[in-house]
């Protein structure tokens, strides 16, 4: 872990107190949090309010997911419940068109975004949560100007923002290969 170990605590006081991560450090902390979603989605149970501040810091420096308020059982389908915080809430859920475990790939896109630049992609500096609804279906992504990003990490922010949930990187079945005769 690239954090001392002892620490322990609420991520969000990590990241506040550090302003930026590098990308080595967001790599390891957004590994932790895809392999606590992917249990999660094992046991069909979309998580559907990932922050910082639902995330903390155990004294080795792993993290772990807390705060299940939001969590659902869901076997298959849709759910249509509008829930989330503003800033990382996915746009099929703004827009009510129903929602699945994708929502969480939304979130640990804005999680990852938000390490890197210290603000979350469609930050609303007053708060109104209409103007943040507004920019997350309506604005396209942008890193902040000076904010240096290896290409690699550009892509997985890009591929997690994905308006398109059915094609949002962790949402889409994996492909099965054919054989000759199938083709």
């Amino acid at each position: 872990p690239p954090h001392r170990a002892g620490e322990g605590g609420e991520f969000f006081n990590y990241i506040a107190n550090r302003g930026v991560l590098t990308e080595d450090e967001t790599r390891f902390y957004t590994a932790n949090v895809l392999l606590a979603l992917e249990h999660m989605h094992n046991s069909n149970i979309i998580y559907r309010d990932l922050k910082p501040e639902n995330i903390v810091m155990a004294t080795n420096g792993y993290l772990k997911l807390v705060d299940l308020g939001f969590g659902k059982k869901m076997d298959s389908g849709q759910t249509y419940t509008v829930c989330g915080t503003p800033d990382y809430i996915a746009p099929e859920i703004v827009a009510s068109k129903g929602h699945n475990k994708a929502v969480d790939y939304w979130s640990r896109g804005v999680l990852v975004y938000e390490m890197i630049t210290g603000l979350t992609p469609y930050y609303g500096p007053n708060g109104n949560v209409f103007q943040i609804y507004e920019k997350i279906l309506n604005e396209r992504l942008q890193l902040p100007s000076g904010i240096k990003m290896s290409a690699e990490g550009k892509a997985l922010i890009g591929s997690l923002l994905f308006v398109n949930p059915y094609r949002r990187l962790g949402s889409f079945r994996p492909m099965r290969l054919c054989t000759a005769r199938e083709q």
